[in-house]
């Protein structure tokens, strides 16, 4: 599953929307176009609620 994020207006990341579960082969197609992180980060200790649109956890 893909946690799809993009900047607000004030700079904070912010959780926009997700994927469902993917299946093996195309994770690894995904995980051809991603790159570590460089330092920190910014949802790091972030909880996020088990039923999206949920108002429950840090990530609203």
């Amino acid at each position: 599953m893909l946690v799809l994020g993009r900047h607000d207006q004030d700079g904070r990341l912010r959780a926009v929307g997700r994927t469902v579960p993917l299946r093996p082969e195309v994770a690894r197609q995904v995980a051809e176009h991603l790159a570590a992180v460089r330092s920190g980060h910014p949802w790091t200790g972030v909880t996020f609620a088990a039923a999206w649109g949920s108002r429950e956890g840090s990530a609203q």
